[in-house]
């Protein structure tokens, strides 16, 4: 609980440095298995507190790590990460991957919410 709890405070923090964050995940990742097959009932609860379940977390993790490259600006790494949770699972709120794959192919080619707002204007 406590590490998980850590990784979404990290993620939470509204700094420049989001190392601390990228560690957590990884190390939260890297024995997924153990999270997913947890039985103890503190734990459960806990997930059912911030309405996860454990075959989410990974997928959410994932999906902060996406939103994480996208904030320090390495767009190839976000769409890279964002296609192999899309590709991992598939069923996993489909609209939220695959609007994130947009926003961040649309973005590499240089549309900004700037130029939409002068393009809607000139309509």
């Amino acid at each position: 609980m406590a590490k998980l709890e850590w990784a979404f405070r990290l993620f939470a923090e509204d700094n420049e440095d989001h190392t601390g964050f990228e560690k957590q995940a990884d190390e939260i990742l890297s024995h997924i298995k153990e999270y997913e097959s947890e039985k103890d009932k503190e734990f459960l609860r806990y997930l059912k507190v911030v309405e996860m379940r454990p075959l989410e977390i990974e997928p959410n993790l994932r999906l902060l790590m996406v939103y994480e490259e996208c904030y320090d600006h390495c767009l190839d790494r976000a769409l890279e990460l964002a296609r192999e949770l899309k590709q991992k699972y598939p069923a996993w709120e489909p609209r939220s991957v695959n609007s994130e794959i947009e926003m961040i192919e649309l973005y590499k080619r240089g549309w900004t919410l700037e130029n939409s707002s002068r393009n809607l204007s000139k309509n």
